[in-house]
């Protein structure tokens, strides 16, 4: 069952949000690290939110296929995404990019 339209716009409108709140904080002075994993945090916070309106055998299998990646359900972890993007500054930018559906 795809997920409505509407409600995935709205889901990545809250993602894209969550560069402004970095660049508040970062303006408040927060190092980039704690930005970023402030950021994942919220992320992870947003997709849970989401999933609780999806059939919930289809979030059992998105589950299943997160933990066997990364070892949690919800999706990477803030230090999963350093080792990939290389740098706090480029997680923070990716946790405030949806994913794109294909």
């Amino acid at each position: 069952m795809p997920v409505p339209i509407a409600r995935r716009r709205l889901y990545e409108e809250q993602v894209r949000a969550l560069a402004g709140v970095a660049d508040r904080l970062l303006s408040l002075g927060w190092p980039e690290e704690k930005v970023a994993r402030h950021l994942v945090d919220a992320r992870n916070r947003l997709k849970i939110v989401a999933r609780r309106a999806d059939d919930p055998a289809i979030v059992a299998l998105i589950e299943a296929r997160n933990f066997a990646r990364y070892g949690h359900p919800v999706g990477p972890t803030a230090d999963q995404l350093v080792a990939r993007y290389g740098s706090w500054s480029a997680v923070i930018e990716a946790a405030a990019r949806p994913a794109t559906l294909s």
